[in-house]
């Protein structure tokens, strides 16, 4: 049988679904996973994306925070 996704025992914390979905009796959701198909009694759901770095991403990026910063003065 399946119930409306609700908090069950053994869940984790951090996960989040998006509705509506449907997650089995007893099935167990994997942390931090996005889940977003129904999930099949008794199963355990996992969803992970793929490690991505993207070099010098964060240094542009504050780069830009800092030159509009400096603009609103």
């Amino acid at each position: 049988s399946t119930r409306r996704s609700t908090l069950f025992p053994y869940t984790t914390l951090f996960r989040s679904m998006v509705a509506p979905v449907n997650i089995g009796a007893g099935a167990i959701i994997g942390a931090s996973s996005c889940i977003t198909r129904d999930v099949a009694p008794d199963a355990l759901a996992l969803e992970r994306a793929d490690q991505r770095e993207i070099e010098g991403w964060a240094a542009k990026h504050m780069a830009k925070l800092k030159a509009k910063k400096e603009a609103a003065k």
